[in-house]
């Protein structure tokens, strides 16, 4: 027989600090299988999440909306009242971090040189909680107040959905074929397109493939300066160049990059995302 695996998927919930205080609404309430203060899950096969062997008969108590405490069912102290659930034949692991999602999808377009990206704030959510993810990073956005209003709403338990660290729009350079994305022509552009999104409370932000040395090397220094990270999916910029310019990590792009091409002369493409 299989077993079921178990994901947190109330992890999220019960994560908010004010878990207690959250009014969660009746479509929330539908995802949402145990809301009791100290809920325990005994007699599973935990999947730690840091790499080691899984290890039966274990038992996680959540008490107010935090893990408390996890070992062997045999030294497990249940607490009074706890509503208990036995995950005989299940396992159970912690709630996948996921660090490049997206609320949107490509859209049909009839002109192949001007792509379009659809935004899907009720759909994704849901779908990242059903795969078992319980924190995402949006890594790139096409409509950053729909992504603000999704985040809010969620964290006030109007929607369900997993906790969100944002990411900015996109830090274009002067030639893309998204008409959703900004085409920042000067560093002086970047720097303020930087300081502007992080003022509406993005955490992150995401160069794309069109931008250039200069205008990627202030992009870098205004996340920076407010002591935000910046990756990138870049084209124009090899990755070798954005290391040295200070870029904290990089987002796929292979088919793109000239610095394993011995020779090789640069050439912008575009591949989303």
């Amino acid at each position: 027989m299989k077993k079921k695996l178990l994901f947190f998927i109330v992890a999220y919930f019960l994560a908010a600090p004010a878990f207690s205080q959250i009014k969660f609404s009746d479509e929330t309430k539908k995802y949402i299988e145990y809301n009791d203060s100290i809920t325990v899950f005994k007699n599973g096969l935990l999947i730690d999440g840091k790499g080691n062997a899984a290890t039966a008969h274990q038992t996680v108590i959540i008490s107010n909306g935090k893990i408390n405490w996890v070992g062997d069912d045999a030294k497990a102290t249940i607490p009074n009242g706890a509503t208990i659930i036995d995950l005989n034949g299940k396992a159970i692991m912690p709630g996948l971090v996921m660090l490049h999602e997206h609320m949107y999808i490509s859209a049909h377009s009839i002109e192949p040189r001007y792509a379009n990206l659809r935004q899907l704030p009720f759909t994704f959510p849901r779908l990242y909680l059903a795969a078992g993810a319980t924190t995402i990073r949006t890594c790139g956005s096409v409509e950053p107040y729909s992504d603000i209003r999704i985040k809010k709403d969620i964290d006030l338990g109007l929607l369900p959905g997993p906790n969100m660290e944002l990411t900015a729009p996109y830090i274009e350079g002067k030639s893309t074929r998204f008409p959703q994305m900004k085409e920042n022509k000067t560093p002086a552009e970047a720097a303020a397109f930087v300081n502007y999104w992080a003022d509406q409370g993005f955490t992150s932000f995401k160069a794309y493939m069109a931008v250039d040395k200069p205008t990627l090397k202030a992009a870098i220094d205004a996340a920076h300066k407010r002591n935000l990270k910046i990756t990138g999916h870049l084209d124009v910029v090899t990755y070798k160049e954005a290391a040295a310019l200070g870029m904290d990590n990089l987002e796929h792009g292979f088919m793109a990059s000239t610095d394993f091409a011995m020779g090789k002369k640069r050439k912008c493409t575009t591949f989303p995302w």
